[in-house]
């Protein structure tokens, strides 16, 4: 595990960006620069043959990552089409700085944070689901309670 100062300098911050149906998120055959998580929508992943047909490979939603060959400095090798408005986690890789360790490390905490948020979607009723944010910002604030406006 790297200490907190190895670690200034090599992660973005995430940002929340919403996305309309049939924006593009990741073009096939460019450069990717950034680690995306789909946090509400569904987007269709597809692949341009050499012969130009463009087939469907699958069709993705809440908590899968895309642009993960960005942490391997590769380019894409599909495109994302957003099919509904979506809502997206995106964090910048830095490439010419990227630590293959960290980046892995970056990429794992981003998921398992939006896994822990996508949990209180599916619990049963909206009290639990609001106690659970709740808690869960109370965590986040390193506070015993969560004080709203």
């Amino acid at each position: 595990m790297l200490a907190r100062a190895e670690l200034r300098g090599h992660v973005a911050p995430t940002v929340e960006r919403v996305v309309s149906a049939g924006t593009r998120i990741i073009h096939q055959g460019e450069p990717v620069h950034e680690l995306v998580a789909i946090k509400i929508g569904l987007v269709l992943l597809r692949r341009r043959l050499a012969s130009g047909e463009v087939c469907a490979v699958a069709l993705v939603g809440p908590g899968l990552a895309l642009g993960v060959c960005a942490l391997l400095s590769s380019a894409a090798e599909v495109d994302a089409v957003a099919l509904t408005a979506c809502r997206l986690c995106a964090r910048a890789v830095r490439v010419q700085h990227q630590i293959p360790g960290v980046a892995a490390a970056d990429g794992a905490r981003l998921l398992e944070a939006l896994a822990d948020w996508a949990a209180i979607g599916r619990l049963r009723t909206a009290t639990q689901r609001v106690e659970e944010t709740l808690r869960r910002i109370a965590h986040l604030q390193g506070a015993a309670r969560v004080v709203l406006p």
